[in-house]
């Protein structure tokens, strides 16, 4: 497991092919809680007090508490929440998961976003419904962007929708014939130009498809290789 997004008072993190897969497309939901257990037994975690993301590749943001412990919220592809007694989890293969932490409200999100959710700007979404749920300034927000497919990989034959959308053309190239399209850089900006700090905004250099030790759709697709999802996790660490 790697922490991903540092500050002393939440717990954020992402799991690895080691720690196995988190998602019951591809193993048994009996392996599946199993391997939940472990990963949150190593941070001294309740598994019975995560909360799962349907992800349908839309916008949908849910405010959750302890209330939905050990639900998977219908619908959503972002959950936030401000109750110290929960954990909020993606399964994620290359798509973005998004940390997100309010340090003067204590509240936390996470957000999967995919080319789809980067489009509709899930991260804008998010950070308005943090800011109507807890108060929270875009200013104060510390924004940690995981692992994912990064553009150095992907190559498109054809050119990208995203091409038609003036706000999108520094984030895609064309080399020959392929056009890549740098997702997190699209990202970032929209945090930015929603008022978050840039340097608070924190992009991970790791690519899903290069790194073998968590699991790739893309990888999986080209190689062979069994399918599989590793968890986003974050969580507020109860004050003492």
């Amino acid at each position: 497991m790697k922490d991903i997004l540092m500050a002393e008072s939440i717990g954020s993190l992402y799991s690895e092919k080691k720690d196995g897969n988190v998602d019951a497309r591809f193993s048994s939901q009996q392996e599946v809680a199993g391997n939940l257990s472990a990963i949150c037994r190593a941070r001294n975690l309740d598994p019975r007090f995560l909360i799962q993301a349907q992800q349908i590749h839309a916008t949908s943001v849910k405010k959750v508490g302890a209330a939905d412990r050990g639900k998977t919220i219908s619908g959503a592809d972002a959950l936030i929440t401000d109750d110290p007694g929960v954990c909020l989890m993606l399964r994620v293969a290359d798509c973005i998961p998004i940390y997100l932490f309010d340090p003067l409200n204590r509240a936390i999100g996470i957000a999967h976003s995919g080319w789809r959710g980067s489009i509709g700007k899930i991260i804008l979404v998010t950070i308005m419904n943090m800011n109507t749920q807890f108060g929270s300034n875009p200013n104060d927000l510390l924004i940690a962007l995981g692992p994912s497919l990064l553009d150095r990989y992907q190559s498109l034959r054809e050119e990208p929708l995203q091409a038609k959308l003036p706000e999108w053309r520094q984030f895609i190239k064309k080399q020959d014939s392929e056009y890549t399209v740098d997702l997190p850089g699209f990202v970032k900006k929209t945090a930015v130009l929603a008022g978050v700090k840039e340097e608070n905004v924190f992009l991970s250099t790791v690519c899903t498809a290069m790194q073998e030790s968590l699991f790739s759709h893309a990888r999986s697709t080209e190689t062979g290789e069994p399918s599989g999802r590793f968890a986003a996790l974050i969580y507020l660490k109860t004050m003492t």
